[in-house]
């Protein structure tokens, strides 16, 4: 019977003693926690010019083409991936089970004379990501970023225009301001206006003049900012 008791009291003490081990370590925590791995993850970023290259070399390109796009008398190689990506227009238009192209391995989108011309343009932009501006290009690539909700060529091409009206340009101003007001651009808007309420007298010697919505008129003469040299 002491014999068992010993045993028994030992047991208690042993486990007392684990009790003790613990909880007194630093008196920190209930449990001792494993040693936290010093490794960490690395994300490795590719060349991001080399994958650039790489979408331009799919423009117009046959190569794995699910999909061919005419445009007036023009045809051009596409993948839905691409124009999906950043047109939610065309995305909607080539997988939504309501529009019958989404089925069709050939889509023709009318377009006007003008946009048709630049569609080539446009369609580069979606691959490679630049556009050459020009006078005579920014109104109909303008048109197509609108049309397909191409945010990016949208911004750009309201940027162009802006810069060009920002240099005083009375031309500019007069042939861009509805268009500006048409698609929203207010800063483009603004930037023509202040140009043509700063320079009335050659203003009112150009055609667009005439072409001018009567309460538009209006709005300028009766503009405080109104500058009138005598």
């Amino acid at each position: 019977m002491s014999k068992v008791r010993v045993l028994e009291s030992k047991t208690d003490m042993s486990s007392s003693d684990e009790e003790t081990a613990s909880t007194s370590c630093c008196g920190c925590s209930d449990s001792i926690q494993p040693p936290k791995s010093e490794e960490t993850d690395v994300e490795i970023h590719g060349s991001l010019v080399d994958f650039a290259d790489e979408l331009k070399s799919f423009y117009n390109n046959p190569t794995m083409s699910d999909i061919t796009l005419k445009v007036g008398n023009l045809s051009f190689y596409a993948h839905k991936f691409m124009l999906a990506k950043s047109s939610d227009v065309l995305q909607t238009m080539l997988t939504s089970s309501n529009w019958g192209e989404s089925q069709q391995c050939e889509v023709r989108l009318e377009e006007s004379e003008e946009c048709s011309e630049k569609f080539a343009e446009f369609l580069q932009f979606i691959y490679c990501g630049k556009v050459k501006f020009s006078i005579q290009s920014v109104l109909p690539l303008l048109f197509l970023a609108d049309k397909y909700n191409v945010v990016d060529l949208r911004t750009y091409c309201s940027q162009y225009m802006t810069s060009k009206v920002e240099k005083r340009s009375v031309k500019g101003a007069m042939r861009w301001l509805s268009y500006a007001r048409k698609f929203d651009l207010d800063n483009l808007s603004g930037k023509c206006l202040e140009v043509i309420l700063s320079q009335l007298d050659s203003v009112i010697t150009t055609e667009e003049w005439l072409g001018l919505d009567v309460d538009f008129v209006c709005e300028i003469l009766q503009s405080s900012d109104l500058v009138v040299t005598g």
